[in-house]
Protein backbone atom coordinates (compact mmCIF):
# COMPACT_ATOMS: atom_id res chain seq x y z
CA UNK A 1 0.00 0.00 0.00
CA UNK A 2 1.81 3.05 1.60
CA UNK A 3 3.35 5.06 4.41
CA UNK A 4 0.49 6.23 6.41
CA UNK A 5 0.62 9.80 8.34
CA UNK A 6 -1.64 9.53 11.50
CA UNK A 7 -3.17 12.58 12.31
CA UNK A 8 -5.80 11.59 14.99
CA UNK A 9 -7.08 8.38 16.96
CA UNK A 10 -10.58 7.92 17.91
CA UNK A 11 -13.15 5.78 18.80
CA UNK A 12 -17.43 5.90 17.86
CA UNK A 13 -19.55 7.89 19.35
CA UNK A 14 -20.09 11.48 19.20
CA UNK A 15 -21.83 12.35 22.94
CA UNK A 16 -18.96 10.23 24.70
CA UNK A 17 -19.40 10.29 28.53
CA UNK A 18 -16.44 8.51 29.75
CA UNK A 19 -12.35 9.20 28.27
CA UNK A 20 -10.91 5.77 27.16
CA UNK A 21 -7.28 5.23 25.76
CA UNK A 22 -6.92 4.38 21.91
CA UNK A 23 -3.38 3.43 21.37
CA UNK A 24 -1.48 1.81 18.14
CA UNK A 25 1.08 -0.90 19.11
CA UNK A 26 4.27 -2.31 17.12
CA UNK A 27 3.28 -5.65 16.96
CA UNK A 28 7.20 -6.91 16.85
CA UNK A 29 8.28 -5.08 19.45
CA UNK A 30 4.64 -5.28 21.59
CA UNK A 31 5.35 -1.75 22.91
CA UNK A 32 2.79 1.28 22.28
CA UNK A 33 3.97 3.62 19.83
CA UNK A 34 0.87 6.29 20.27
CA UNK A 35 -2.10 6.67 22.62
CA UNK A 36 -4.46 9.34 23.80
CA UNK A 37 -7.29 9.26 25.78
CA UNK A 38 -10.55 10.19 23.91
CA UNK A 39 -13.81 11.22 25.71
CA UNK A 40 -15.56 14.22 26.95
CA UNK A 41 -12.71 16.05 27.45
CA UNK A 42 -12.39 19.86 25.27
CA UNK A 43 -9.40 18.02 22.67
CA UNK A 44 -12.26 15.59 21.49
CA UNK A 45 -13.46 16.74 18.57
CA UNK A 46 -16.47 14.75 16.27
CA UNK A 47 -17.05 14.17 12.82
CA UNK A 48 -20.19 13.33 10.04
CA UNK A 49 -19.23 9.53 10.20
CA UNK A 50 -20.08 9.41 13.75
CA UNK A 51 -16.75 9.17 15.23
CA UNK A 52 -14.61 11.09 18.49
CA UNK A 53 -11.02 12.10 17.50
CA UNK A 54 -8.06 13.74 19.43
CA UNK A 55 -5.43 15.07 17.22
CA UNK A 56 -1.98 14.52 18.18
CA UNK A 57 0.79 16.47 18.35
CA UNK A 58 3.01 15.04 16.24
CA UNK A 59 1.92 13.12 12.97
CA UNK A 60 2.76 9.63 13.42
CA UNK A 61 3.97 7.89 10.41
CA UNK A 62 2.83 3.98 9.94
CA UNK A 63 5.22 2.18 7.68
CA UNK A 64 4.00 0.22 4.32
CA UNK A 65 4.09 -3.42 4.88
CA UNK A 66 4.32 -3.08 8.77
CA UNK A 67 1.41 -4.76 10.86
CA UNK A 68 0.27 -2.91 13.97
CA UNK A 69 -2.58 -3.00 16.04
CA UNK A 70 -4.91 -0.28 16.55
CA UNK A 71 -7.05 -0.59 20.07
CA UNK A 72 -9.42 0.92 22.52
CA UNK A 73 -8.84 0.46 26.62
CA UNK A 74 -12.56 -0.26 27.43
CA UNK A 75 -13.48 -1.03 30.66
CA UNK A 76 -16.74 -2.94 32.75
CA UNK A 77 -19.86 -0.68 32.80
CA UNK A 78 -18.55 1.98 30.52
CA UNK A 79 -21.48 4.71 29.68
CA UNK A 80 -20.29 4.65 26.28
CA UNK A 81 -21.26 2.02 23.51
CA UNK A 82 -20.17 1.29 20.41
CA UNK A 83 -21.14 -1.12 17.36
CA UNK A 84 -20.63 -4.90 16.90
CA UNK A 85 -20.44 -4.88 13.45
CA UNK A 86 -17.93 -4.95 10.73
CA UNK A 87 -20.08 -2.42 8.52
CA UNK A 88 -16.36 -0.61 7.34
CA UNK A 89 -13.91 -4.03 8.27
CA UNK A 90 -12.65 -4.68 5.15
CA UNK A 91 -12.98 -1.40 2.95
CA UNK A 92 -12.97 1.99 4.50
CA UNK A 93 -9.39 2.12 4.15
CA UNK A 94 -8.88 -0.33 1.40
CA UNK A 95 -6.95 2.04 -0.62
CA UNK A 96 -4.37 2.68 1.92
CA UNK A 97 -4.09 -0.20 4.58
CA UNK A 98 -5.96 -4.09 5.01
CA UNK A 99 -7.60 -4.38 7.53
CA UNK A 100 -7.32 -7.71 10.20
CA UNK A 101 -10.07 -9.21 12.08
CA UNK A 102 -10.76 -7.81 15.40
CA UNK A 103 -8.65 -9.04 18.73
CA UNK A 104 -9.28 -9.00 22.11
CA UNK A 105 -7.53 -9.17 25.57
CA UNK A 106 -8.15 -8.63 29.27
CA UNK A 107 -4.34 -7.90 29.75
CA UNK A 108 -3.83 -4.23 30.83
CA UNK A 109 -1.63 -1.94 29.53
CA UNK A 110 0.59 -4.80 27.36
CA UNK A 111 -0.06 -5.01 23.45
CA UNK A 112 -2.51 -7.68 23.12
CA UNK A 113 -2.21 -10.87 22.14
CA UNK A 114 -4.59 -11.96 18.71
CA UNK A 115 -5.01 -15.49 20.28
CA UNK A 116 -6.06 -14.72 23.69
CA UNK A 117 -8.35 -15.12 24.00
CA UNK A 118 -9.17 -15.91 20.50
CA UNK A 119 -9.46 -13.45 17.15
CA UNK A 120 -13.11 -11.81 16.49
CA UNK A 121 -13.15 -12.99 13.01
CA UNK A 122 -14.43 -9.86 10.47
CA UNK A 123 -15.50 -8.27 14.03
CA UNK A 124 -15.27 -4.91 16.08
CA UNK A 125 -13.61 -2.61 13.10
CA UNK A 126 -13.99 1.07 14.05
CA UNK A 127 -14.39 0.22 17.49
CA UNK A 128 -10.88 1.98 17.50
CA UNK A 129 -9.83 4.05 14.54
CA UNK A 130 -7.44 6.78 13.41
CA UNK A 131 -7.14 9.81 10.76
CA UNK A 132 -4.63 9.52 7.86
CA UNK A 133 -3.21 12.14 5.99
CA UNK A 134 -2.51 11.37 2.62
CA UNK A 135 -2.63 14.84 0.83
CA UNK A 136 -0.54 14.20 -2.37
CA UNK A 137 0.99 17.73 -3.00
CA UNK A 138 2.10 20.11 -0.02
CA UNK A 139 3.71 23.94 -0.73
CA UNK A 140 6.46 24.00 1.27
CA UNK A 141 7.94 26.68 3.57
CA UNK A 142 11.25 28.95 2.43
CA UNK A 143 14.16 28.39 4.05
CA UNK A 144 13.71 31.32 6.27
CA UNK A 145 11.01 29.69 7.55
CA UNK A 146 8.35 32.56 5.86
CA UNK A 147 5.04 31.07 3.79
CA UNK A 148 6.54 30.02 0.90
CA UNK A 149 4.63 31.59 -2.48
CA UNK A 150 3.42 29.17 -5.09
CA UNK A 151 4.42 29.71 -8.63
CA UNK A 152 3.21 26.25 -10.21
CA UNK A 153 -0.49 24.84 -10.22
CA UNK A 154 -1.28 22.28 -7.74
CA UNK A 155 -3.56 19.56 -9.31
CA UNK A 156 -7.00 19.31 -7.72
CA UNK A 157 -7.46 15.83 -5.71
CA UNK A 158 -9.06 12.91 -7.58
CA UNK A 159 -12.79 12.77 -7.06
CA UNK A 160 -13.84 11.07 -4.32
CA UNK A 161 -10.65 12.28 -1.94
CA UNK A 162 -12.08 15.74 -1.54
CA UNK A 163 -12.18 16.56 2.15
CA UNK A 164 -13.38 19.38 4.41
CA UNK A 165 -16.02 20.08 6.78
CA UNK A 166 -19.50 21.51 6.97
CA UNK A 167 -20.52 24.61 9.19
CA UNK A 168 -23.91 25.03 10.61
CA UNK A 169 -24.47 28.69 10.57
CA UNK A 170 -26.82 28.88 12.86
CA UNK A 171 -24.35 28.13 15.67
CA UNK A 172 -21.16 27.42 14.45
CA UNK A 173 -21.07 24.02 14.87
CA UNK A 174 -18.77 22.00 12.32
CA UNK A 175 -18.89 18.52 11.24
CA UNK A 176 -15.73 17.12 9.60
CA UNK A 177 -16.12 15.41 5.71
CA UNK A 178 -14.12 12.31 5.46
CA UNK A 179 -13.00 10.34 2.52
CA UNK A 180 -16.14 7.85 2.39
CA UNK A 181 -16.67 6.31 -1.06
CA UNK A 182 -14.32 3.11 -0.85
CA UNK A 183 -11.16 4.75 -2.91
CA UNK A 184 -10.14 2.27 -5.36
CA UNK A 185 -12.71 -0.39 -4.92
CA UNK A 186 -14.13 -1.25 -8.62
CA UNK A 187 -16.45 -3.37 -7.16
CA UNK A 188 -18.78 -0.39 -5.53
CA UNK A 189 -20.62 1.27 -8.25
CA UNK A 190 -20.99 5.19 -6.27
CA UNK A 191 -17.40 5.37 -6.56
CA UNK A 192 -17.03 4.21 -10.26
CA UNK A 193 -19.84 6.05 -11.38
CA UNK A 194 -19.04 9.45 -9.18
CA UNK A 195 -21.96 9.53 -6.91
CA UNK A 196 -22.53 13.09 -5.47
CA UNK A 197 -22.38 11.84 -2.24
CA UNK A 198 -18.73 10.48 -2.49
CA UNK A 199 -16.92 13.83 -2.53
CA UNK A 200 -17.47 17.19 -0.66
CA UNK A 201 -17.02 19.18 -3.98
CA UNK A 202 -19.98 17.94 -5.41
CA UNK A 203 -22.24 16.97 -1.99
CA UNK A 204 -25.28 18.79 -2.02
CA UNK A 205 -27.07 17.54 0.98
CA UNK A 206 -28.30 14.17 2.72
CA UNK A 207 -27.57 12.35 6.11
CA UNK A 208 -24.36 14.38 6.74
CA UNK A 209 -26.04 17.58 7.38
CA UNK A 210 -28.54 16.40 8.87
CA UNK A 211 -27.94 16.76 12.79
CA UNK A 212 -29.47 17.25 16.35
CA UNK A 213 -31.53 20.87 16.18
CA UNK A 214 -30.36 21.44 12.40
CA UNK A 215 -32.94 23.03 10.38
CA UNK A 216 -31.84 22.30 7.05
CA UNK A 217 -34.18 25.66 4.82
CA UNK A 218 -33.23 28.47 2.92
CA UNK A 219 -32.06 31.57 4.63
CA UNK A 220 -34.71 33.29 3.75
CA UNK A 221 -37.24 30.79 5.25
CA UNK A 222 -38.34 30.66 9.00
CA UNK A 223 -38.20 27.69 11.13
CA UNK A 224 -41.82 26.14 11.41
CA UNK A 225 -43.83 24.96 14.31
CA UNK A 226 -40.13 26.14 16.44
CA UNK A 227 -42.09 25.44 19.75
CA UNK A 228 -44.49 22.60 18.41
CA UNK A 229 -43.04 18.90 18.85
CA UNK A 230 -43.99 16.74 16.32
CA UNK A 231 -45.66 13.68 17.28
CA UNK A 232 -45.51 10.44 15.13
CA UNK A 233 -46.73 7.21 15.27
CA UNK A 234 -44.76 3.48 14.85
CA UNK A 235 -46.64 0.05 14.81
CA UNK A 236 -44.91 -2.95 15.70
CA UNK A 237 -45.56 -6.16 15.34
CA UNK A 238 -43.42 -8.44 17.35
CA UNK A 239 -42.94 -12.47 17.36
CA UNK A 240 -41.13 -14.61 19.73
CA UNK A 241 -40.64 -18.12 20.93
CA UNK A 242 -39.80 -19.07 24.41
CA UNK A 243 -35.98 -20.60 24.81
CA UNK A 244 -35.71 -23.96 26.10
CA UNK A 245 -32.14 -24.80 27.38
CA UNK A 246 -30.66 -27.81 26.10
CA UNK A 247 -30.62 -30.98 28.62
CA UNK A 248 -27.92 -31.54 30.94
CA UNK A 249 -25.63 -34.16 28.64
CA UNK A 250 -25.28 -37.84 29.76
CA UNK A 251 -22.22 -39.15 31.15
CA UNK A 252 -19.66 -40.67 28.68
CA UNK A 253 -19.52 -43.95 28.27
CA UNK A 254 -15.87 -45.51 28.48
CA UNK A 255 -15.17 -45.38 24.98
CA UNK A 256 -14.52 -42.40 23.72
CA UNK A 257 -17.53 -40.91 21.47
CA UNK A 258 -17.96 -40.51 17.67
CA UNK A 259 -17.37 -36.80 17.19
CA UNK A 260 -20.31 -35.14 14.93
CA UNK A 261 -19.33 -35.08 11.01
CA UNK A 262 -17.94 -31.58 9.58
CA UNK A 263 -20.68 -31.68 7.05
CA UNK A 264 -24.24 -32.40 6.78
CA UNK A 265 -26.45 -34.31 4.30
CA UNK A 266 -29.02 -32.48 2.70
CA UNK A 267 -31.46 -35.71 4.40
CA UNK A 268 -30.46 -35.32 7.98
CA UNK A 269 -33.37 -35.60 9.77
CA UNK A 270 -34.25 -32.14 11.14
CA UNK A 271 -34.12 -33.67 15.16
CA UNK A 272 -30.59 -35.12 14.28
CA UNK A 273 -29.50 -31.62 12.84
CA UNK A 274 -30.73 -29.76 15.48
CA UNK A 275 -27.98 -31.87 17.71
CA UNK A 276 -25.53 -31.72 15.06
CA UNK A 277 -25.75 -27.59 14.47
CA UNK A 278 -26.10 -26.84 17.76
CA UNK A 279 -24.30 -28.68 20.18
CA UNK A 280 -27.56 -29.91 22.30
CA UNK A 281 -31.14 -29.93 21.62
CA UNK A 282 -31.81 -26.64 22.52
CA UNK A 283 -34.56 -24.95 21.53
CA UNK A 284 -33.26 -21.91 19.33
CA UNK A 285 -28.80 -21.63 18.02
CA UNK A 286 -26.87 -18.14 18.56
CA UNK A 287 -26.46 -15.53 15.88
CA UNK A 288 -24.72 -12.66 15.27
CA UNK A 289 -25.26 -9.75 12.76
CA UNK A 290 -23.15 -7.91 10.08
CA UNK A 291 -24.39 -4.38 8.28
CA UNK A 292 -22.65 -3.18 5.18
CA UNK A 293 -23.53 -0.21 2.75
CA UNK A 294 -23.33 -0.93 -0.71
CA UNK A 295 -22.43 2.75 -0.83
CA UNK A 296 -19.21 2.14 0.57
CA UNK A 297 -17.87 3.59 3.88
CA UNK A 298 -20.72 5.84 3.68
CA UNK A 299 -24.16 4.52 4.35
CA UNK A 300 -25.92 7.12 2.02
CA UNK A 301 -25.86 7.79 -1.70
CA UNK A 302 -27.73 10.30 -4.11
CA UNK A 303 -30.56 9.12 -6.42
CA UNK A 304 -30.30 11.38 -9.46
CA UNK A 305 -33.78 12.28 -11.53
CA UNK A 306 -35.00 10.69 -14.35
CA UNK A 307 -35.07 12.52 -17.45
CA UNK A 308 -37.89 14.88 -18.00
CA UNK A 309 -41.01 13.03 -19.81
CA UNK A 310 -39.67 9.54 -18.66
CA UNK A 311 -42.57 7.45 -17.52
CA UNK A 312 -42.59 6.63 -14.13
CA UNK A 313 -42.34 2.74 -14.22
CA UNK A 314 -39.18 3.14 -16.14
CA UNK A 315 -37.84 6.05 -13.83
CA UNK A 316 -35.09 3.56 -11.70
CA UNK A 317 -31.56 3.99 -10.30
CA UNK A 318 -29.49 1.06 -9.74
CA UNK A 319 -26.26 0.83 -7.48
CA UNK A 320 -24.27 -2.41 -6.59
CA UNK A 321 -21.31 -4.03 -4.97
CA UNK A 322 -19.53 -6.79 -3.25
CA UNK A 323 -18.37 -8.30 -0.32
CA UNK A 324 -16.68 -11.10 1.13
CA UNK A 325 -17.79 -12.33 4.93
CA UNK A 326 -14.98 -13.82 7.02
CA UNK A 327 -14.81 -17.05 8.87
CA UNK A 328 -14.72 -20.48 8.33
CA UNK A 329 -18.17 -21.56 8.71
CA UNK A 330 -20.95 -18.90 8.97
CA UNK A 331 -24.32 -19.48 6.89
CA UNK A 332 -26.91 -16.49 6.45
CA UNK A 333 -30.00 -17.06 8.70
CA UNK A 334 -31.71 -13.82 8.03
CA UNK A 335 -31.93 -10.79 5.42
CA UNK A 336 -33.44 -7.61 6.13
CA UNK A 337 -32.38 -5.09 3.41
CA UNK A 338 -32.98 -1.61 4.96
CA UNK A 339 -33.90 0.43 1.94
CA UNK A 340 -36.18 3.34 1.76
CA UNK A 341 -39.57 1.30 1.36
CA UNK A 342 -41.71 4.42 -0.82
CA UNK A 343 -38.91 4.80 -3.25
CA UNK A 344 -36.88 1.18 -3.19
CA UNK A 345 -37.82 -1.05 -5.91
CA UNK A 346 -36.31 -4.06 -4.77
CA UNK A 347 -32.35 -5.41 -3.42
CA UNK A 348 -30.99 -8.67 -3.87
CA UNK A 349 -27.73 -10.96 -2.66
CA UNK A 350 -26.31 -12.71 -5.58
CA UNK A 351 -23.60 -15.71 -4.55
CA UNK A 352 -20.94 -15.08 -7.34
CA UNK A 353 -18.50 -17.45 -6.64
CA UNK A 354 -20.23 -19.95 -8.47
CA UNK A 355 -20.42 -21.26 -12.32
CA UNK A 356 -23.37 -20.25 -11.97
CA UNK A 357 -24.11 -16.83 -9.85
CA UNK A 358 -27.10 -17.69 -7.74
CA UNK A 359 -29.54 -15.26 -5.95
CA UNK A 360 -29.79 -15.66 -2.26
CA UNK A 361 -32.01 -13.52 -1.72
CA UNK A 362 -34.49 -10.84 -2.94
CA UNK A 363 -36.80 -8.31 -1.27
CA UNK A 364 -39.90 -5.88 -2.88
CA UNK A 365 -41.28 -3.34 -0.34
CA UNK A 366 -45.25 -4.87 0.37
CA UNK A 367 -47.76 -1.98 -0.10
CA UNK A 368 -51.01 -2.48 1.54
CA UNK A 369 -53.78 -1.43 -0.84
CA UNK A 370 -57.78 -2.75 0.07
CA UNK A 371 -60.05 -0.69 1.63
CA UNK A 372 -60.43 -3.40 4.20
CA UNK A 373 -57.71 -6.04 5.37
CA UNK A 374 -59.25 -9.43 4.51
CA UNK A 375 -58.14 -13.09 6.53
CA UNK A 376 -55.79 -13.93 3.21
CA UNK A 377 -53.89 -10.90 4.21
CA UNK A 378 -54.32 -9.09 7.25
CA UNK A 379 -51.47 -6.67 6.62
CA UNK A 380 -53.05 -5.53 3.30
CA UNK A 381 -54.26 -2.07 4.83
CA UNK A 382 -54.07 1.36 3.14
CA UNK A 383 -50.98 3.39 3.83
CA UNK A 384 -49.02 -0.07 5.07
CA UNK A 385 -45.30 -0.11 3.66
CA UNK A 386 -43.39 -2.90 4.95
CA UNK A 387 -39.94 -4.63 3.79
CA UNK A 388 -40.67 -8.30 4.13
CA UNK A 389 -37.46 -10.33 5.16
CA UNK A 390 -35.61 -13.46 4.05
CA UNK A 391 -35.40 -16.54 6.79
CA UNK A 392 -33.50 -19.51 6.37
CA UNK A 393 -33.88 -22.27 9.03
CA UNK A 394 -33.08 -25.87 10.26
CA UNK A 395 -36.60 -27.32 9.95
CA UNK A 396 -39.13 -27.63 7.36
CA UNK A 397 -40.43 -25.41 5.74
CA UNK A 398 -37.04 -23.30 5.71
CA UNK A 399 -35.08 -23.79 3.34
CA UNK A 400 -30.94 -24.61 5.05
CA UNK A 401 -28.84 -21.21 5.97
CA UNK A 402 -26.48 -20.93 2.68
CA UNK A 403 -22.74 -21.07 3.77
CA UNK A 404 -21.65 -17.73 2.84
CA UNK A 405 -17.62 -17.56 4.51
CA UNK A 406 -15.20 -16.88 1.94
CA UNK A 407 -18.30 -16.43 -0.50
CA UNK A 408 -17.84 -12.99 -2.97
CA UNK A 409 -21.38 -12.19 -2.73
CA UNK A 410 -23.17 -9.10 -5.18
CA UNK A 411 -25.66 -6.68 -3.72
CA UNK A 412 -27.79 -4.58 -5.97
CA UNK A 413 -30.29 -2.18 -5.01
CA UNK A 414 -32.90 -0.48 -7.22
CA UNK A 415 -34.54 2.77 -6.13
CA UNK A 416 -37.66 4.78 -8.19
CA UNK A 417 -35.91 8.11 -9.69
CA UNK A 418 -39.24 9.75 -11.01
CA UNK A 419 -37.88 13.01 -8.20
CA UNK A 420 -34.20 13.38 -7.28
CA UNK A 421 -33.25 12.81 -3.52
CA UNK A 422 -30.37 12.55 -1.31
CA UNK A 423 -29.53 10.46 1.72
CA UNK A 424 -31.00 7.17 0.04
CA UNK A 425 -29.68 4.33 2.21
CA UNK A 426 -29.12 0.39 1.08
CA UNK A 427 -27.77 -1.55 3.71
CA UNK A 428 -27.83 -5.33 3.62
CA UNK A 429 -28.42 -6.06 7.25
CA UNK A 430 -27.52 -10.08 7.65
CA UNK A 431 -28.04 -12.53 10.56
CA UNK A 432 -25.57 -15.45 10.58
CA UNK A 433 -25.23 -18.51 12.52
CA UNK A 434 -21.89 -20.76 12.51
CA UNK A 435 -23.02 -23.98 11.23
CA UNK A 436 -21.58 -27.13 9.83
CA UNK A 437 -21.60 -27.12 5.70
CA UNK A 438 -24.50 -28.97 3.97
CA UNK A 439 -23.63 -30.86 1.13
CA UNK A 440 -25.66 -32.91 -1.61
CA UNK A 441 -26.12 -36.92 -0.20
CA UNK A 442 -24.55 -37.61 -3.45
CA UNK A 443 -20.81 -36.49 -1.89
CA UNK A 444 -21.26 -39.12 0.39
Amino acid sequence: MQDLAITALGRPGTKLKASASVTIWDTHTKKAIVTTAVGNSSATFTTASGYSYVNLTSVITLKKGVSYYVTLGATDGMPDKWPDTNVNAHSALNAYATIGDGIYSATKGVCPDIVSPSPALGRWAGVATFMIDVKPHRVPSAPNGAPATCVCSVPAAPFGQGEGTLKYLETGEVIGFPFRCNLGDADFSVMKNKNPTCDIRTYVGGLSTCHHQWHLLDAEQEIPWADIPITYYIKYRLYYQEYSPAPSPAPKPAAAAVAAPAVVPASTPAAVLTTLTSGAAASHINVFDITWSIAGATGEYDVPRCAEGTPTEQCTHEISGTIVPGGSDYHFVAAHYHCHAPTCISMEIWNNSTDTPELICKEVPYHGAASVATQADKFDEPGYIAQRVCLWGLHPPFEYPPFVSGQKLWVKAVTNSTYGHHGEMALPQMLLSSLPKRVPDADF
